[in-house]
């Protein structure tokens, strides 16, 4: 691509999201070849530029892109996340292309604030593809009982817990990012009462649950699509399944559960009919079973040619575009 090809179509979806601008300091700028930009991501963090480089040749294919991001959005400073490796390499390693990146920065998405680290190599701290996730659980759940397993910087456990009179139960393996997490709670606001951060692997936390005859009346299952930890290894395909069917049994009638996954090597129709069938053999039946738009900002999210973003998982599972579904059982 030329210099003015990559400049039409900053410009474009710098325009495009004029209004969310307004609602939120943290979005996605360009996502990929759905915005013409193929091969480089660019996500907003209240003035500060992450940029995600899928390509060896970004340098050459789009020339001095940072200062011309630099000039149309007034970023402070941006960080490149190197992408253009399979596996693990170069994840470790960061650097700034523009100005001066600080260690960590506080966004605001609607009435939620978060702390984000933007020099992070591999992940921030905020996932901008669950927005909208995070605009439901704040609008619905005034008096719920919320269980956030894999929590990472607990994100939406905080949206859970905003104007929600009951309790939110945020289950990690990561001492780290349960420390995120608390940090976040006291960025909003929120009672400290009101929420619980557990360090325990989540599986486990549900074969507790269960022996304590706990119950909720939200579950969100947003793990990574494969992490290693002292806990043991996870991985979407000998996992997630059997981690949802523990959640259909600790859900209280009518109550509603999450099921998100980057995984990219299971279809959306394929991973509807895998809900249906889970749900079946814990002995509950789905009442209504609906799949959750991505935000506005992932121009062309439903492309399998699209990149839909920085990878959530720590080793080589091929991610892929993120499938949310809500699912109230009867």
């Amino acid at each position: 691509m030329d210099l003015p090809g990559f400049e039409k179509a900053l410009e474009s979806a710098w325009q495009k999201r004029s209004a969310l601008r307004k609602r939120t300091d943290a979005y996605r700028l360009l996502n990929g070849a759905a915005s013409g930009t193929p091969g480089l991501i660019v996500d907003v963090f209240a003035g500060y530029l992450a940029v995600y480089a899928y390509d060896k040749d970004t340098a050459e294919r789009y020339g001095d892109f940072a200062s011309r991001l630099a000039e149309v959005t007034g970023a402070k400073g941006i960080s490149l996340k190197d992408r253009s490796a399979k596996g693990e390499e170069g994840r470790e390693e960061g650097r700034d292309l523009y100005g001066t990146v600080p260690e960590s920065a506080d966004v605001r998405e609607g009435p939620l604030k978060f702390r984000i680290h933007p020099r992070h190599p591999r992940n921030v701290g905020l996932f901008l593809d669950t927005r909208l996730l995070r605009e439901t659980l704040t609008a619905s759940c005034p008096d719920h009982d919320v269980l956030n397993l894999f929590s990472y910087s607990c994100s939406l456990g905080i949206a859970a817990a905003h104007g929600n009179r009951a309790s939110v139960v945020n289950v990690d393996v990561s001492a780290r990012y349960l420390g995120w997490g608390r940090e976040n709670l006291a960025l909003n606001g929120l009672p400290a009462e009101r929420m619980k951060f557990v360090r325990m692997d989540s599986g486990k936390y549900l074969d507790w649950a269960a022996k304590k005859s706990l119950a909720y009346d939200v579950i969100i299952l947003d793990p990574p699509s494969f992490s290693r930890s002292e806990a043991g290894t996870f991985s979407f395909a000998n996992d997630y399944w059997r981690l949802l069917e523990k959640c259909a049994r600790l859900l209280r009638p009518q109550g509603r559960i999450y099921s998100l996954t980057n995984f990219g090597g299971i279809s959306p129709e394929r991973f509807r009919r895998n809900l249906d069938e889970t749900f079946l053999a814990a002995g509950r039946e789905g009442a209504g079973i609906r799949r959750l738009p991505l935000p506005e900002d992932f121009d062309g999210a439903g492309d399998p040619e699209s990149a839909s973003g920085p990878g959530r998982g720590a080793g080589s599972t091929v991610e892929g575009t993120l499938l949310a579904f809500e699912s109230v059982l009867a």
